[in-house]
């Protein structure tokens, strides 16, 4: 039998070279699949890396948040508490000097002094602590 030795007619010719352009096609084909289920396994990793980076971001702001929240806390509590003790010094200064005018507007001969000024230290106390309650009060009532 004699044997092939290549296309005959150009027809022929034309036949083979379009199955061996078929041929390398499919083979490309064949490679691209390969390497698209590669890329859908590095995009999986990345979109999973990219959620854990999302994840870590979220906790990194809600620290920070709270951190910010809890120095401004302190911050207003150690402010707060400086204005009402000023506010408490000013206001037993201004109580001390009206009565101290007070008493000297009204002084009295000697004996009834001395029975005057014991009662009007009294008084002055006691109208001390009642303004200390009452500044004590709205101190718990604005801080709370």
């Amino acid at each position: 039998m004699a044997e092939k030795k290549g296309p005959r007619t150009i027809s022929e010719a034309m036949f083979e070279e379009l199955i061996g352009d078929i041929d390398k096609v499919t083979d490309r084909l064949e490679k691209t699949s390969v390497v698209l289920g590669n890329m859908e396994n590095k995009l999986l990793d990345t979109v999973d890396k990219l959620n854990e980076a999302g994840l870590n971001y979220r906790e990194t702001i809600i620290s920070f948040t709270e951190k910010a929240k809890n120095e401004l806390s302190i911050y207003f509590d150690k402010n707060t508490s400086k204005t009402v003790d000023e506010q408490r010094s000013i206001l037993q200064e201004v109580v001390k000097l009206a009565f101290e005018k007070e008493i000297q507007k009204k002084e009295k001969p000697l004996p009834e002094r001395r029975a005057t000024k014991h009662i009007t230290t009294l008084i002055i106390i006691n109208l001390l602590l009642t303004i200390m309650c009452v500044i004590l009060g709205f101190e718990r009532f604005w801080t709370n």
